[in-house]
């Protein structure tokens, strides 16, 4: 039976991940040692922040940044993949007030070719740049994707869902991922969430997947169990789902936060761009039997859950 995805992407880096346990952020540099194993106390800086690697997102920057300002982030930590579009125009006023640290984090084209490449060589290096520059400055680091939105279930901010994982090292959200609804392209006075309604089947495996929301801190990063999705904690700490019950993956539990992954957006970007992502990340081309499934499997019911926040979004991203 073939992988889909997700399940091939997160199966291939968790036994992938070992091969880079011993080299920094800097990508050859071997790490100082971090002398926090033991339990410290810190000053934060920041209650949440959040951390991701881009490249050519400036469409969807503004909504995806208000949207977790909205929810509570305070800072965010973007490391630009070689973007060529006008990403400045769009994040320059963030940075000028503080909101965003950006950081330009180019590929090394040398090790594409190797399996899972980019992930290894460029995705992974930046997001543990983030969790050692982050350790001791921002009590929670939730890392992600900039097509992915953290919606908690009962609470209208993060701060408020996180505060029951205070003892955790982190808590891990799993994917439900969203098509394209049959949307060539979004329109200049919508907002993104808005017109993407659709959804894969809640259990489907599409949505085994999870990300980090973490105690920086608590993350060791000279560890050898990690992946862009999953980090190693330290002694103690063991990987939990938001019912707190152990994960494993192919668990599912979405009763008290997801994260709707835009994996698509529209018609265009799944055509024009995300295919050729795909098969960028994976270093082959894809089939077409395997193109339609995807798209088909991931636009097969309604889901309107975070569209509660949509009304005070569109006033953040169209207040000019």
């Amino acid at each position: 039976m073939r992988k889909p995805f997700a399940l091939a992407l997160v199966s291939s880096s968790l036994l992938l991940a070992g091969s880079l346990f011993a080299h920094s952020p800097k990508r050859g540099a071997i790490m100082p040692p971090l002398n926090i194993s033991q339990p410290q106390e810190f000053k934060y800086q920041y209650t949440l922040c959040v951390c991701s690697i881009f490249k050519n997102e400036a469409p969807y920057m503004k909504e995806w940044i208000e949207y977790y300002k909205l929810l509570g982030v305070e800072h965010f930590r973007l490391y630009n993949n070689g973007s060529t579009d006008n990403y400045r125009q769009v994040l320059d006023p963030y940075i000028e007030n503080g909101d965003v640290t950006l950081v330009d984090w180019p590929t090394d084209h040398s090790k594409l070719a190797r399996k899972a490449g980019w992930v290894w060589f460029t995705q992974f290096p930046a997001l543990t740049d983030a969790i050692f520059y982050f350790t001791g400055t921002a009590k929670w680091l939730a890392i992600i994707d900039l097509d992915e939105f953290i919606v908690p279930a009962h609470q209208d901010d993060l701060l408020s869902f996180l505060e029951e994982y205070e003892s955790e090292a982190g808590v891990l959200i799993n994917w439900q991922n969203f098509g394209t609804s049959g949307i060539w392209d979004i329109p200049p006075d919508k907002l993104m969430i808005e017109v993407l309604t659709k959804k894969a089947k809640e259990k489907s495996s599409y949505n085994y997947p999870v990300k980090s929301i973490v105690r920086p801190e608590r993350v060791n990063i000279e560890g050898t169990c990690w992946c862009p999705h999953t980090w190693d904690y330290f002694s103690g700490y063991g990987w939990i789902l938001p019912n707190h019950k152990k994960w494993r993956f192919g668990e599912i539990d979405v009763s008290k936060a997801r994260i709707n992954h835009y994996v698509h957006r529209s018609e265009r970007n799944f055509y024009e761009v995300k295919v050729a992502s795909k098969e960028r990340m994976e270093g082959k081309k894809l089939k077409k039997d395997y193109i339609r499934d995807w798209k088909k499997s991931c636009n097969q019911v309604e889901d309107t859950e975070i569209l509660r926040f949509a009304p005070q979004l569109r006033e953040r991203v169209f207040a000019d």
